[in-house]
């Protein structure tokens, strides 16, 4: 290069021979040209300005190249100049320094060329940073052989690497740069420099095919690399086949083998095969070749990274590296690994809040009320806040990660602490948090429910809890651990799991067995069998054999005498106290009043009162039966009773039943007899206004209608209001207007007309009064039971056809006026 000795230095910087920084500093030095720097460099009064040392390196640096004669100095209207010679500026009148000051310049040199790579930014400048972080060191652990400039890096990708090794020949030129401008350089370190620098020229992109394969390719590529071997060997010839699963067993093996000619075919194996078998191995070879070069050049590193930098930025350098390699050799990205450093860096408040209450970051689960006081908000307030929280981190993740290897875990229908999944996500993603954590980064991704059984939680999905709910099941189980059984008695535990899908069966026995073993005493075999002791007596049942080996009545204190002598140390001391626990057998019947009991299935025995066998009897006969009749059929199993007794029972019915004819004939009610007999209308006791004004006194009193459950008088109010409605009772036009005048502000009011509707109403006050103390809708696992009944509720909307759906329609919009959503 050819340059005026008269030329400024802004020509200089303009054609990239020295830095803006020393342009400025020649400026306030008085030094305008390339002739009044030499002048001042032969007079040596180049130090005694303010100039630094890197300012001094670059100085030196265009010195250099015109002492080696890359730059020519001309004499405006001559051919050469004096200054062509270097010899005549690089002798004893260069710059000069002394002892101390040329030790701190060499020293500086490691640190200049450490800054200039410094300066940079990528990952894998930060690598380099992480690899080297002293500058004196590094200079002399690369310079004493201790480093290997070629050594390999799996997390950094093979474009990693090759930038990494292009940071490295550039650090080495700097050296080499720095010094050469050294006034007196160590040829020694020069020559390493030189070696290392070639060394590294030469092998920039090259790395072992063995190491692309293992570091470099994603687990997706190496499968189809696998999978391609294995179809190409599958279609060798028998005899090219068997040679090449000897010799060639592996894809391994065969890429010793890439960029092998045919002829040359024999060195890899030693000796020389047949031709047809060299061919064909030669020719697998080369597919084999140009399938690896298409996928270690396809470029996936490289988009992979990228992708990794635009999705998840708040990863640092090191997590950055751990999120590529993991997604290299297993096809995702870590999932919960990058949920958690996401949560430790976010700046969202919502999810601050949501990790809080959880106890993400420090282990311990706070209260709505503590992190609301924390946050000076609402408990309401931070539940809403931990909700959207919950959503946002379902959103983010969704969104940047793909499933990929956690299909698996995510169609899990439980996730316990010991399950292989969870033990191999942890130690592959270096998980610090425990199992409580995990769980609730899985209910943040994934329909899933963490629910505690004794000590253990587990986390189960929505699709089994939607047939299995453990308070339920725990119940159940206490139930039949405390019920009483008369004999021992084989149960089957997948009884209790009779409407959980065939599918799903499996997995929720075991949830059944985890709350029996957690909560009660059972002992249950593989197969989900107990075997339930006898622990009590079952007098009735007892007494029912009595029966069944007697095989006739036999008198209660008969009955009892034969108990006491099976079972002399039961607790009954009395034959009262066997009466009422016998009779609860449903088989064993009492005759009459005469204090003799027997077995329904006796059919030579009339079990009933003398009204039952009056019913009966009336049913058969087509017409009314007079009362001698009737007698006569009554006195058959009742001997002591009379004619006037008879007739005075069926008096007492109160027209319930029988109805008297003239002449004393009697039948029943319901049936329609021949229009010659004649009834006999019944003298009323109660007048229709005063039966209707106590009806309007009790639904007034006690805001319903009479019911049949009630004491006497609610009794007798209900079968008049009964029978009036359905015609048995004749009221004439007016009688009928009043009693539909008195009842319609009742019946506009919604008052319970039966008892199935009072129980709905008061469910319906039941759920109110959970939300006014609860302040949310009651769940699986708070209020169940308000919650199963909601759910049935809602499904017979329609169907109701009573005040039912009054009560429901006005509980729902009571519901939505306080914001919540049905």
């Amino acid at each position: 290069m050819n340059i005026y000795l008269d030329e400024s230095f802004e020509y200089l910087h303009f054609k990239g021979l020295i830095k803006e920084q020393t342009l400025k500093s020649l400026r306030m030095c008085g030094i305008k040209t390339i002739e009044q720097l030499l002048n001042y460099k032969k007079m040596g009064c180049l130090n005694q300005y303010t100039l630094n040392s890197e300012e001094l390196l670059d100085i030196k640096s265009f010195l250099y190249k015109l002492e080696n004669g890359e730059i020519v100095l001309l004499q405006r209207g001559s051919i050469q100049s004096e200054y062509m010679n270097p010899s005549m500026y690089t002798t004893s009148s260069s710059v000069e320094y002394d002892k101390y000051e040329f030790l701190t310049f060499s020293d500086s040199i490691a640190i200049m060329a450490y800054s200039t790579i410094s300066k940079l930014h990528g990952p894998e400048v930060d690598f380099f940073r992480e690899l080297f972080p002293d500058a004196e060191r590094m200079a002399d652990t690369i310079l004493n052989g201790k480093y290997d400039v070629l050594t390999i890096y799996r997390d950094l990708g093979r474009i990693g690497n090759i930038e990494l090794r292009k940071l490295l020949l550039h650090y080495l030129k700097t050296l080499r740069k720095f010094e050469f401008l050294r006034r007196f350089p160590d040829k020694v370190e020069l020559n390493t420099i030189e070696e290392l620098i070639r060394h590294l020229s030469a092998n920039i992109c090259t790395f072992p095919n063995e190491v692309i394969l293992q570091d470099f390719l994603s687990g997706r590529q190496r499968r189809k690399l696998m999978q391609l071997f294995d179809t190409l060997t599958s279609n060798l010839s028998a005899g090219t086949h068997t040679f090449q699963r000897k010799h060639l067993p592996t894809f391994n093996d065969a890429m010793r083998l890439f960029g092998m000619a045919e002829a040359m075919m024999a060195e890899g194996f030693g000796f020389k095969p047949g031709r047809v078998v060299t061919s064909e191995i030669w020719f697998m070879v080369q597919a084999l070749e140009d399938a690896f070069d298409e996928e270690a050049f396809s470029g996936e590193d490289i988009w992979l990274q990228k992708r990794i930098t635009q999705a998840f930025p708040w990863l640092s350098p090191t997590d950055h590296r751990f999120v590529f390699r993991y997604y290299l050799d297993n096809d995702s990205a870590p999932l919960f690994y990058i949920m958690m450093q996401m949560i430790k860096n976010s700046r969202e408040k919502a999810i601050e809040i949501w990790a809080h209450v959880n106890g993400i970051l420090d282990g311990k689960k706070h209260t709505f009320v503590e992190v609301g006081n924390a946050n000076n908000m609402t408990r309401e307030r931070i539940r809403q806040i931990t909700q959207k929280g919950n959503k946002m981190l379902r959103d983010i993740m969704k969104c940047f990660v793909r499933w990929g290897g956690y299909t698996t875990l995510m169609a899990s229908n439980y996730i316990t602490e010991l399950s292989p999944k969870y033990r191999m996500i942890q130690e592959e993603e270096h998980l610090p948090q425990n199992f409580n954590v995990f769980c609730t980064l899985l209910t943040a991704l994934g329909d899933y429910e963490v629910i505690r059984i004794g000590d253990k939680e587990v986390a189960v999905h929505q699709r089994i809890l939607q047939y299995v709910h453990i308070k339920n099941l725990k119940n159940q189980l206490e139930l039949l651990s405390k019920i009483k059984y008369s004999k021992d008695l084989e149960f089957d535990l997948h009884s209790l799991l009779a409407d959980v899908p065939s599918d799903l069966r499996d997995d929720a026995f075991w949830i059944l067995c985890q709350i029996a073993q957690a909560y009660t005493n059972l002992s249950f075999d593989e197969n989900g069998k107990v075997v339930f002791k006898q622990n009590y007596v079952d007098v009735g049942e007892e007494a029912f054999h009595i029966l069944k080996e007697y095989g006739k009545p036999m008198s209660l204190e008969a009955l009892f005498r034969e108990f006491k002598r099976r079972h002399p140390d039961h607790r009954f001391t009395e034959p009262d106290q066997f009466r009422m626990p016998m009779l609860r057998n449903k088989h064993i019947k009492s005759i009459g009043k005469s204090g003799t009991y027997g077995l329904d299935s006796w059919e030579n025995v009339f079990f009933g009162n003398i009204r039952d066998l009056l019913r009966i009897t009336l049913e058969a006969s087509p017409k009314p039966i007079h009362i001698d009749k009737l007698t006569k059929i009554v006195k058959r199993n009742f001997r002591t009773t009379n004619a006037k007794s008879i007739a005075s029972s069926m008096a007492q019915d109160n027209a319930k039943d029988f109805v008297l004819f003239q002449n004393g004939y009697y039948g029943l009610v319901k049936k329609r007899y021949p229009s010659k007999y004649k009834r006999v209308e019944r003298t009323t006791k109660i007048t229709f206004n005063e039966r209707l004004k106590m009806l309007e006194k009790f639904i007034s009193t006690y805001h319903r209608f009479p019911f049949a459950r009630g004491g006497d008088i609610e009794q007798t109010l209900q079968r008049w209001l009964y029978n009036v409605e359905r015609g048995v009772v004749d009221l004439d036009t007016c009688q009928r207007e009043k009693l539909k005048t008195v009842l319609q502000p009742f019946r506009d009011a919604h008052l319970p007309e039966n008892e199935i509707e009072e129980t709905f109403l008061d469910m319906c006050h039941r759920y109110k009064s959970y939300i006014d103390q609860e302040y949310e809708l009651p769940n699986r696992l708070n209020g169940i039971e308000l919650y199963d009944w909601m759910n049935r509720s809602k499904a017979n909307y329609n169907s109701y056809i009573d005040n039912r759906r009054q009560y429901l329609t006005d509980l729902f919009n009571y519901i939505t006026s306080l914001g919540f959503s049905i």
